[in-house]
This record gives C-alpha cells, structure tokens and sequence, in this order.
C-alpha cells in the first residue's frame, strides 16, 4: 500500500505521526512524508520516504526565529488561539490542501494520514478522491453532544443546546472548495 503523510512540527504529538510511520514502513507498505524542514531526520529514520512542504508554512519548533506560533509571546488564550486559528488551522489551509494534492498528482496513494493539527491537509485528499484519516495526538476537540466543549468546566449539552453542537449542517460547498481547491468527484457518505 502507498501512503502519503501530511506531517507537522507540532512538539509531542511529531511522536504519535512517528511511530504511525514506522509501524506502515515495518509492514511493508510504501510511505512517504510531507513535512517541515526540521522533521526530516525524524521521518527518514522511521524508514519513510521525506518531502519538504512547497507551500505550506515551515515551522521549526527547535528554534525561536521559525516556531510558526511563537506562543511564548502572549499570556492570553484567546489571543493564543487566534495565533493557532490564523497561522495553522485556518491561514494556511489552502497551502497544506495544495501541497497534498499536488503530490498526489505526483505519485497516487492509496491512502493519507494527516496530523491533527493541519487538518485541512485533508482537503487535497478529498479533492483527489483517496481515503484520509487523521491521527488524533491530543485531546479530542471535535464537537459532540456527550462531552463539553474543550476547556470551558461546562456540563454536556442537552435538549435544544445539544443539537447545536452535532445537529446537521448544511453546507453549500465542500471544505475542498473553501480551501480553494476543486471539488471531490467522490460521491460523499451516507449519514445514515
């Protein structure tokens, strides 16, 4: 099996992506990496394959010039999530979507496992119709009715409230698109 990852330098999580990569390498299958620039030595001695980024940001976290987030310089959460939201999450979604849809261009894959903190790496795999998962290396942030939402001491939703946070959404574009790539050919799952 051919598998692309869509790594980060995300501190402890680099970790979990690792030893996903080593296991697949000592499996047999075929793995190669996108990445930062400092995780080449990391993803190599797991036995993949390493690509730097083309578009997507480059984030050292072994040095203060190129840590992407700089967290030491603000005591705020709000403003530090904003850093993460505008400089990892959101800001340069299109970049990561690039990136992996151009090397699944380059060379097909059978599937994508991204990094949980670049999840719009998904996005190109959807826009080139593979399979993607991501691996979750920290708390659990995706909404749902039976737990609160992260790092706000609130009970679980329920009754009206709790349809807020996993009721449907319609939506009249795909993630892909937003991120500004095309459309998935890929008929989407049922939700039933």
């Amino acid at each position: 099996m051919k598998i692309l990852v869509a790594g980060w330098d995300s501190g402890g999580g680099v970790e979990a992506v690792q030893t996903v990569v080593r296991r697949a390498v000592a499996r047999g299958h075929d793995v190669r990496v996108l990445g930062t620039g400092g995780l080449r030595s990391r993803f190599e001695s797991a036995g993949a394959v390493f690509l730097p980024y083309k578009y997507a940001p480059d984030n050292d976290l072994r040095w203060p010039e190129t840590d992407l987030l700089k967290d030491w310089e603000t005591r705020n959460p709000l403003t530090l999530w904003a850093r993460v939201r505008d400089r990892l999450l959101c800001g340069p979604a299109r970049e990561f979507c690039r990136d992996v849809l151009e090397e699944l261009h380059r060379e097909a894959a059978d599937a994508v496992i991204v990094d949980t903190m670049i999840p719009s790496a998904l996005f190109g795999a959807e826009a080139a119709g593979v399979p993607a998962v991501i691996v979750m290396h920290g708390p659990y942030m995706v909404p749902r009715a039976e737990v609160p939402p992260l790092g706000t001491s609130f009970m679980p939703a329920r009754g009206a409230s709790a349809a807020c946070v996993t009721g449907p959404q319609p939506r009249s574009r795909s993630p892909s698109s937003e991120a500004g790539c095309p459309p998935s050919t890929r008929p989407a799952p049922s939700s039933g």
